[in-house]
């Protein structure tokens, strides 16, 4: 597995600057949200990455959209921004690009017919990224109300439904958490290609704690013993807190370290 670190996670620090801490602290990879890339020329961020031994994978937006929208105007527009990610993707050699799936939020419309416009929606995007040459990783959500792409049966049913050459998903162990045992459904993810995973601590029903929280509910050692069984790609820290950027960097590669020296 090769360890990286969301942009996110250094939102306090100038993009070149967080990408000097990744490579500094040990990471092999860079998860760079589409709205942190426009501090840096692609050709820079590129340039620095490369030289650094950094992977790059993109994160595309998630504020105020939604692809899965009743609404014709806001779905196009979400479509338009994630679209325009992807392309952003393409440009900086990033392998995979995680998309939030769209949410229900109308509660006169049926299931399935949010099913039908988070289909058609992940399709127009799979293709897009396919033209590219990028892979789309649709993210599994935590449970929230209206969010209804949840477990690995979900992930695996709205791949079957877009039946799209490369599609792939993003497994999030924070957010696998507000569903059941990680370990258990980790398992289930065999079945998926998995091309992307995020890791954070979680306590009941809040994701995305620092990794060494020592409220955290989650077995993270146990988690990356049951990837490691089927799963060799990027594997995300996520976890922000105002102004311990740096600290939450150092300390998570520390963690994931040692957890996997005492695997073997």
């Amino acid at each position: 597995m090769l360890f990286g670190i969301s942009t996110k996670v250094l939102r306090d620090y100038p993009l070149e600057d967080a990408i000097y801490i990744a490579a500094d602290q040990g990471y092999q990879a860079i998860e760079l949200w589409v709205d942190d890339v426009h501090q840096l020329h692609p050709d820079r961020i590129i340039q620095l990455t490369d030289r650094l031994g950094l992977t790059r994978t993109v994160h595309l937006l998630t504020e105020d959209l939604n692809i899965a929208s009743f609404n014709p105007g806001i779905r196009k527009e979400s479509l338009r921004q994630q679209a325009e990610g992807l392309r952003c993707a393409a440009q900086l050699g990033a392998g995979a690009a995680t998309l939030h799936p769209g949410r229900k939020t109308a509660k006169t419309r049926t299931m399935e017919e949010a099913w039908a416009c988070q289909t058609e929606a992940v399709r127009e995007l799979a293709w897009v990224a396919g033209e590219l040459g990028v892979t789309l990783c649709v993210e599994g959500m935590e449970k929230l109300n209206g969010e209804f792409i949840l477990s690995c049966e979900d992930l695996a049913a709205l791949l079957a439904r877009c039946d799209v050459p490369g599609l792939s998903v993003t497994l999030d162990i924070a957010h696998l958490h507000t569903l059941g045992n990680v370990q258990t459904l980790l398992q289930q993810a065999k079945a998926l290609p998995v091309g992307n995973v995020h890791i954070s601590q979680s306590r009941g029903s809040k994701p995305h704690l620092t990794l060494f929280d020592p409220a955290g509910e989650i077995d993270c050692r146990g988690a990356l013993a049951v990837l490691d069984t089927f799963y060799q790609k990027t594997v995300i820290v996520e976890g922000y807190v105002s102004g311990q950027g740096l600290e939450i960097a150092r300390r998570s590669i520390r963690q994931l370290e040692t957890m996997l020296e005492d695997r073997i």
